[in-house]
């Protein structure tokens, strides 16, 4: 096991056994499958004689106001987002809200399929660490997501653990919102890196909750338009999710023992992160481009879930392991 220099330059050794993913943006491209899905029902609304400016003027406003707030607790999502349509159209096509409803909701999640290849990635990562994601959102919105593109977690899916802020007291940039997955996962902070798109939540928070490493995919790359905390620095920054393949590289390594002391079979994969900052300089940030100079080498080790699935049981919606308030003083380090 290879020595890294983690955060801030501290060289230590360490597991990673848990990667953790934000969805919006990151694993699912939302605003962008959002403006498609919206200008495909402009071009809709155009054959009931609606001009084109007026149509496209209807379908910006619904999206402005569905993002503003995208979930109503105290209707249904297929009542809120049609009253929101409702709204966004002129009066004498109000009567066609649900209608148009259906017809952005059927359009909107054909552009947010997740392509095979990712799907292939997440997979194959998931042989040998746990994957989780910790979303910001309300609830019934998030879950619609995950159940509809099947990110559902359990044996046969593609997460081990899913946690929506609106079924918890935090969200991200909280740093107990990632020690909870910490807890439920049975791993400790500094055995985990988190993936996502915006610093001032889950950049921020990786850091705030003492995990090995953080990856910024920001959503406009490389001159984001938004980076509201100049203090918040991301580990590593990548263009795009695809290359966490050239990040994390998978390489076949001999049998080892899993974490419960049992022979495996087969093959184990070793973590290598490509990165300048293998010699301890301080160079900044790194990027994709940077990270071919040098390679650290962590090995992940066959790391076996039954046991975590035996003491944290999966449920649909998150249910409150013990000691959450503790930050995962009871997570197992890895070792």
């Amino acid at each position: 096991m290879a020595a890294f220099y983690g955060r801030n330059h501290v060289k230590f050794s360490s597991k990673i056994h848990a990667i953790f993913f934000d969805m919006d943006n990151t694993l699912i491209q939302t605003r962008k499958a959002d403006v498609k899905a919206v200008n495909k029902i402009a071009e809709l609304l155009q054959g009931y004689s609606m001009q084109k400016d007026e149509a496209d003027f209807c379908a910006g406003n619904f999206l402005k106001a569905f993002r503003k707030c995208p979930d109503n607790p105290s209707m249904s999502l297929d009542q809120w987002r049609s009253e929101l349509w409702k709204n966004a159209l002129p009066t004498k096509y109000q009567h066609l809200a649900y209608e148009v409803y259906e017809q952005w909701l059927s359009f909107r999640y054909h552009f947010l399929q997740l392509p095979s290849e990712l799907v292939q990635m997440l997979r194959q990562l998931r042989k040998n660490y746990l994957l989780a994601i910790i979303s910001n959102g309300p609830s019934n919105a998030q879950w619609e997501k995950i159940h509809k593109l099947g990110l559902n977690m359990g044996k046969n899916s593609l997460f081990d653990f899913i946690l929506i802020s609106g079924d918890c007291e935090w969200e991200k940039p909280d740093a107990r919102i990632f020690n909870a997955a910490c807890n439920y996962l049975g791993v400790a902070p500094q055995n985990c890196i988190m993936i996502g798109d915006k610093l001032d939540t889950d950049i921020k928070g990786a850091i705030e909750a003492g995990l090995f490493a953080s990856v910024w995919i920001p959503l406009n790359f490389p001159a984001p338009v938004e980076q509201k905390d100049n203090s918040v620095v991301a580990d590593i920054t990548i263009s795009n999710i695809y290359e966490l393949n050239s990040l994390l590289i998978v390489d076949d390594q001999p049998t080892t023992s899993s974490m419960q002391g049992q022979s495996t079979s087969g093959n184990m994969r070793s973590l290598k992160l490509k990165a300048s900052r293998a010699n301890g300089s301080s160079n900044g940030p790194l990027t994709s481009s940077s990270m071919s100079s040098s390679a650290m080498h962590l090995s992940s080790g066959c790391f076996s879930t039954s046991k975590n699935k035996a003491a944290y049981p999966y449920s649909k919606r998150f249910l409150s392991p013990p000691d959450l308030e503790n930050d995962a003083s009871n997570a197992s380090d890895g070792s």
